[in-house]
């Protein structure tokens, strides 16, 4: 099969989604993620002239409620409960960018 993704893609992806994948593995998803990316090109090819877009699928109706305020935990409590803390906040993993650092 003639890919449309490049072994590079294929890494890329990967590290953004924080997978080790060897080499045999490059390959092999570059195949299957090439076959979904050529389908979803064929959509394109539809013709959908006339066609409502579908907003959505069910008849369900959002149930708004006021925003107000509720019951919190207290600042030292969280700062226990959290695992890295740097008070009063909580430390967490990058994920912006390729989240080499937090």
């Amino acid at each position: 099969m003639n890919s449309p993704l490049t072994d590079e893609h294929i890494r890329r992806i990967a590290a953004l989604s924080h997978l080790r994948i060897s080499d045999a593995e490059v390959s092999h998803y570059r195949d299957k993620l090439g076959a979904i990316v050529e389908y979803v090109n064929r959509l394109t090819e539809l013709d959908l002239r006339g066609v409502e877009p579908l907003v959505h699928i069910g008849d369900a109706v959002n149930r708004l409620r006021d925003d107000a305020p509720g019951p919190v935990l207290a600042t030292e409590v969280l700062m226990r409960m959290a695992p890295v803390a740097a008070p009063p906040y909580v430390v967490v993993p990058k994920v912006i960018g390729d989240g080499s650092s937090a």
